[in-house]
């Protein structure tokens, strides 16, 4: 079902990077994983919609923070105070449909975001943060301009990027791996490498928002599909409808 919203900001906050806050019905409901899926032109040029990550959800605003790649965040970028959007969502499952189903009471659960991947991260920190539940943060990105660690500053998050810019320096996963044992539940988004990186780890278990590029974002084009294992076979299943969320032991690089 298509959503209608109005920019309530849309701020430049880093290099490339904006945050926009949509003014939503107050019946709009969203939780930690999910997505919308936004026509960010009047004039449906470019004629697909843009997928984001929901980064807070408040009764009456939505959340999304967005890095300019392109002729559609461009074009979402340039958007006014007041602007009318259209969107469809909240859509996928969450993070929370899948700690609801592990018995968390002796485990460690680390959250892990990569690049953009701190988006949904940062919304499921808040989450566990609000509901009193222990958990970890590790934050890489590849310099020191692609972070934004201001929204991480109530988590104690351990932070890295590549070159050292900021933080320690190296792969997240590098120190990931010093502290993960048999007892850690790990919920990571970031890039495949990152994913797959995390799949290989010894932890109790490991759980994954997977970004993707989305035609239609409602089930039907197909072009967000990546492969579950099926027994000695394997699945396509779509992003858009069956995740975003996945157990990553089951995931097919």
């Amino acid at each position: 079902m298509e959503n209608k919203g109005v920019v309530y900001f849309n701020k430049k906050i880093s290099d490339a990077i904006y945050h926009l806050r949509i003014k939503v019905q107050k019946s709009f409901f969203a939780l930690p994983g999910q997505f919308i899926n936004i026509r960010v032109s009047d004039d449906f040029i470019p004629l697909l919609r843009r997928p984001f990550s929901i980064f807070n959800y408040k009764k009456g605003f939505v959340d999304v923070v967005y890095k300019v790649i392109g002729d559609g965040t461009k074009k979402l970028s340039e958007k006014k105070k007041g602007d009318t959007l259209y969107f469809l969502g909240p859509a996928g499952n969450s993070y929370i449909d899948f700690l609801s189903e592990t018995n968390i009471s002796d485990k460690k659960i680390f959250l892990v975001a990569g690049g953009t991947g701190f988006v949904s991260i940062r919304f499921f920190a808040k989450w566990l943060f609000l509901k009193k539940i222990n958990f970890k943060l590790f934050y890489g990105a590849t310099n020191k301009n692609e972070l934004l660690t201001s929204f991480f500053k109530n988590y104690n998050a351990k932070i890295s990027t590549d070159d050292g810019s900021a933080g320690s320096k190296g792969l997240i996963t590098d120190f990931l791996k010093k502290e993960t044992d048999k007892d850690t539940i790990i919920f990571a988004c970031g890039p495949q490498g990152m994913l797959k990186s995390i799949q290989n780890l010894n932890a109790f278990k490991k759980f994954a928002s997977f970004e993707a590029y989305m035609g239609c974002a409602i089930g039907v084009c197909l072009s967000c599909v990546i492969k579950i294992k099926n027994n000695d076979d394997f699945n396509y299943v779509r992003v858009c409808k069956e995740g975003t969320v996945f157990d990553l032991d089951d995931v097919i690089f």
